[in-house]
């Protein structure tokens, strides 16, 4: 099978070599490469590619998002643009007919195949004719959530529906990809699709409640996860998906009550406890969410989740060497447990002390030498760490 061919326009050289090593471990064929918007103009008709990877910031007096503009006057190719510039002027310029996806620099290899696969899937969606869906080209790990429930797979359809268990699961595939893109409405799509097929999906019904709250359309998003539960009334990630809806409209008391209601029915139940102290946490109660956490590390006292939210916890009230002493208890049960990591790390670069930060990095890596996002934050840290003449 012919390989991807990915034309690159960056002008920081460094980067441009990431995005080569990143390609070529991956399989894709680099179909090109320029550093100016005129360089580009100059090369892309005569070089064919599948899609290009647009920088913003270029050589010369040409941007990318005009030079992106230009193109899409001439051909269809999909771009993503790959740029440290986010504002909402920037993004507003940015959509042009052949934009296909907008990465924020620093980025991961999962962050950067995945755009490619999921902007070449949505060109064939555009520009061929309807057919059956594709499958995935890669599986997608689960955006990070409240909590991390096994996810139900999509179930089986019976025959006389005819649709292929592989389109549906493609469909949510593709659905978790739009959803960790931000691209909501594309996510949307795929979960309504799924759900035309077999409405009794309690979890499908909480993606779309998810996917709903980003979009802000709140009732609609709590609509959803009700459906949910009035299909599972025990799934704790539907609970507390709704805890987290309510509480990011300031209904503190609602999202509590929901959850003591549940935790009446399932007593002691960890995930149900550590969600409690989180709500309690937001509602000012520090010193009751602590109790609470507590009281969840007596039903396992090696829960890395319960763990890592007290560590969060105590960092924010200024209990530093408390909240290192939670998450170094964490990471010993579970050092492969990157969000940790994050997480542990992110409680030392928020208050600036990036050198402590830089420090959890290193371990970090030496626990998980091949993640790729853990590297990214050691070299971030090490520009705030070592200054720039």
């Amino acid at each position: 099978m012919t390989p991807t061919r990915v034309f690159i326009v960056e002008d920081d050289p460094i980067i441009s070599h990431l995005i080569q090593q990143i390609l070529a471990g991956k399989g894709y064929a680099i179909a090109g490469m320029a550093e100016s918007g005129d360089e580009v103009l100059s090369k892309i008709p005569g070089t064919p590619c599948d899609v290009i990877l647009m920088d913003i910031g270029l050589k010369g007096d040409t941007d990318g998002i005009t030079v992106a503009r230009i193109l899409s006057s001439r051909n269809r190719i999909p771009i993503i643009f790959v740029t440290g510039e986010f504002n909402e002027q920037i993004l507003e310029r940015a959509k042009t007919p052949n934009t296909y996806g907008y990465i924020i620099k620093p980025f991961s290899a999962n962050d950067l195949i995945s755009n490619i696969e999921i902007a070449l899937f949505n060109y064939r969606l555009r520009t061929e004719p309807p057919r059956e869906p594709e499958p995935a080209a890669a599986k997608s790990a689960r955006p990070d959530a409240i909590v991390k429930p096994v996810v139900q797979p999509v179930r089986v359809i019976p025959a006389q529906h005819h649709v292929r268990q592989e389109d549906l699961q493609s469909l949510y595939d593709h659905g978790l990809h739009y959803q960790s893109m931000g691209n909501y409405q594309s996510a949307l799509q795929c979960f309504i699709e799924i759900l035309e097929q077999d409405p009794n999906d309690a979890s499908i019904w909480i993606e779309k409640g998810d996917v709903l709250q980003n979009m802000g359309r709140t009732n609609e998003a709590l609509g959803a996860i009700d459906t949910a539960l009035r299909l599972n009334p025990a799934n704790e990630y539907a609970l507390c998906k709704k805890s987290r809806i309510l509480c990011s409209v300031g209904r503190h008391t609602d999202a509590l009550a929901v959850i003591e209601i549940a935790l009446g029915i399932t007593r002691d139940n960890l995930t149900l406890l550590v969600e409690k102290a989180v709500v309690l946490h937001e509602m000012g109660k520090n010193e009751d969410a602590i109790r609470i956490l507590d009281h969840a590390l007596e039903t396992n006292p090696k829960s890395g989740y319960a763990l890592g939210a007290k560590g969060r916890i105590l960092g924010t009230m200024g209990m530093n060497k408390e909240a290192m002493a939670a998450f170094g208890k964490a990471l010993s049960y579970e050092p492969k447990n990157v969000s940790l990591w994050m997480d542990f790390i992110r409680l030392f670069e928020e208050k600036q002390n990036y050198h402590t930060a830089l420090n959890i990095v290193q371990l970090a890596i030496k626990k998980n030498p091949e993640n790729e996002m853990l590297v990214m934050k050691r070299d971030t840290l090490l520009h705030k760490t070592i200054p720039i003449s």
